[in-house]
């Protein structure tokens, strides 16, 4: 009974949270941190789908108290099973693994053959069987540590999770121009770490402090800014910025 209490509580914050805060990453930040409080994981990633990519939108461990929100590819992420991500999003079927049960077809992959999990639960955020992206939860060192129980819960949760992505879409989507001039919407959109380099530039970072930030080459910083720059028809970074605030692509400060 106690627990029971304790999970509707949860699901009542989750609730709240998705009703009253206007930040989508916030909420993405905290429903991974009431998603790894119900499964007890010692690791945690919310994954999402931008233009054909896959990146990580939050990700959470023991070393932390909260949820980091970033947007990292997954290709360039090591810490977990990308092949066993790429299986959930392409079947939206949910994958549960203790000691190795069920992971035998990815036995070959790196993160699999070197770091053993004794547990996993993987599960695609899908709402009105539209697919938007995958949460993975580890508990390393116990198998079978997501009961029934918690994998219902989570399971809920993945649906809040996925409705407050379509939310963040359609902000991004409809985003009002209020500065009074006549910007189109761009005819080739940024990419989430586009976006990102974008921002770092407009806090007056150089392309040796964002490549030590994003942990990038400094010539990968010169590509992702070169596409910037074509993207919005600019030619220098203070154009880039201006016209990226007036387009709300970043806030202005």
């Amino acid at each position: 009974m106690h627990k029971l209490s304790n999970n509707m509580k949860l699901i009542n914050k989750a609730v709240k949270s998705i009703c009253e805060e206007k930040d989508t990453d916030k909420l993405f930040g905290d429903l991974l941190d009431l998603s790894f409080q119900i499964a007890g994981a010692d690791k945690g990633y919310l994954i999402f789908e931008d233009k054909g990519d896959l990146y990580i939108g939050a990700a959470r461990d023991t070393s932390s108290d909260n949820a980091v929100v970033k947007a990292i590819p997954l290709k360039e992420c090591d810490n977990l099973s990308k092949e066993a991500v790429l299986n959930v999003k392409l079947t939206l079927d949910t994958l549960i693994s203790n000691s190795g049960e069920n992971m035998e077809i990815f036995a070959a992959a790196p993160y699999i053959s070197e770091n053993m999990s004794k547990s996993m639960a993987i599960l695609p955020l899908v709402l009105q069987v539209i697919p938007f992206g995958v949460l993975y939860l580890e508990k390393s060192l116990i198998s079978g540590a997501f009961s029934a129980e918690s994998l219902e819960m989570l399971k809920i949760f993945s649906v809040h999770i996925a409705s407050v992505r379509v939310m963040q879409m359609y902000m991004e989507s409809t985003r009002i121009k209020d500065d009074g001039k006549d910007y189109p919407d761009l005819v080739d959109p940024l990419t989430i770490r586009e976006t990102q380099v974008l921002n770092l530039l407009s806090e007056g970072m150089s392309n040796k402090e964002i490549a030590k930030k994003l942990d990038i080459t400094i010539n990968t910083v010169k590509g992702y800014i070169k596409n910037i720059y074509g993207k919005l028809e600019v030619n220098r970074r203070v154009q880039a910025i201006e016209k990226a605030k007036n387009l709300k692509i970043i806030k202005k400060k």
